[in-house]
């Protein structure tokens, strides 16, 4: 039972993915049907991501994984999962559930909606790859294709120069936390010599610490999650991709800006022995924190004032991070995907309410 719980999540996101990049020509055959069917299949990946929960929690281990370890994937394809992934994986699918419940009325009549739903469940796919990876490379690899799928998303609305503009910077600052975080591998595999988390985390509680090259994957795994996580002095996409719909904002800000924390919490060990890596998560979140908090209280638009309130939130678990709370860190990760998630998919009743009030 374990073993098909594990190997379903692999295999659904899978599917989510597969089904996300089917070509217009064949998605035309069950057009009109794909927002009910991408609403119905998050919600699948819920059940799905809550029964592993459990039958991690009444396994009485604290980590269950399985790997391929026959040509040609040669241990590449797996699964690493922990209480970590548990939270993170019922998290990302209940958000992304309700997500697609509300896209089905809210993009409703707009010609592009099949695409924007197929984009939806490619990403929500390699979020969830993302969460479960069972080494370092599998890791990058979702990481670059849960990318890939927002920059798809980004561009749903073709014809305006502002939102195309945006995904081009958001495109840029992308491929610099690729670099970042492949060079982390680099000096990763340098230092230790594996890349499976389980056995990394092993080797670091058994080996030494302290080395330069640990102290850079340090810092570059730290420089990685930053610029997905939107801190300071990569944060200036994000209040920009207000002209996207509204069901992909909460998925970004409730959703994929968290991959960045998931990194660091994940592979805290290694950070925690890099004080530059650490250092910088300390100074690095703390001024985000400050100066998101404080630009938010200027902001005349509501979702411009929440694209800089999920900022000082993330420089905040950031901080938390640096300092070592790394269970709060996560909590906050928590608190904040379930608040943004309603913040921003009732922003629109909020303003309809408020331009139908009476002004004293």
């Amino acid at each position: 039972m374990q073993i098909l719980s594990l190997s379903l999540l692999v295999i659904w996101p899978l599917v989510l993915m597969v089904l996300g990049v089917f070509p217009d020509r064949w998605a035309n055959s069950w057009s009109g049907s794909t927002p009910r069917l991408g609403s119905n299949l998050t919600g699948l990946s819920f059940w799905f991501a809550l029964i592993s929960g459990f039958l991690l929690f009444f396994s009485g281990v604290s980590s269950l994984e399985i790997s391929s370890q026959s040509s040609p994937t040669d241990g590449l394809l797996g699964v690493y999962f922990d209480s970590l992934s548990a939270v993170m994986l019922v998290l990302i699918c209940f958000v992304g559930h309700i997500i697609a419940r509300y896209s089905v009325r809210y993009m409703d009549g707009d010609p592009n909606q099949d695409r924007f739903v197929r984009g939806m469940l490619f990403t929500l796919g390699a979020v969830q790859l993302l969460v479960v990876s069972h080494n370092l490379v599998m890791f990058f690899i979702c990481w670059v294709m849960t990318s890939v799928g927002l920059h798809r998303l980004l561009t749903h609305f073709r014809e305006r120069p502002g939102a195309m503009r945006t995904a081009q910077t958001k495109f840029f600052v992308s491929r610099v936390g690729d670099l970042f975080l492949l060079s982390a591998i680099v000096f990763i595999y340098r230092e230790y010599g594996v890349l499976s988390f389980s056995e990394l985390l092993d080797h670091r509680l058994t080996g030494n610490s302290g080395t330069w090259s640990g102290e850079l994957a340090g810092l570059l795994l730290a420089l990685g999650a930053m610029t997905k996580s939107a801190q300071i002095p990569w944060h200036g996409w994000l209040p920009e991709t207000m002209e996207a719909p509204t069901p992909l904002s909460a998925l970004m800000h409730a959703g994929i800006i968290n991959a960045g924390g998931f990194l660091v919490i994940r592979l805290n060990l290694l950070i925690t022995d890099s004080f530059l890596g650490n250092s910088s998560l300390v100074l690095v979140g703390g001024v985000t924190a400050a100066y998101g908090a404080v630009v938010m209280m200027t902001q005349p638009a509501i979702k411009r004032m929440l694209a800089y309130s999920t900022i000082a939130q993330m420089g905040f678990m950031m901080l938390q991070c640096g300092l070592g709370a790394y269970a709060a860190a996560l909590l906050h990760i928590v608190a904040h995907s379930l608040y943004k998630t309603h913040a921003f998919l009732s922003c629109g009743s909020v303003v309809s309410s408020a331009s139908k009030s009476d002004n004293p």
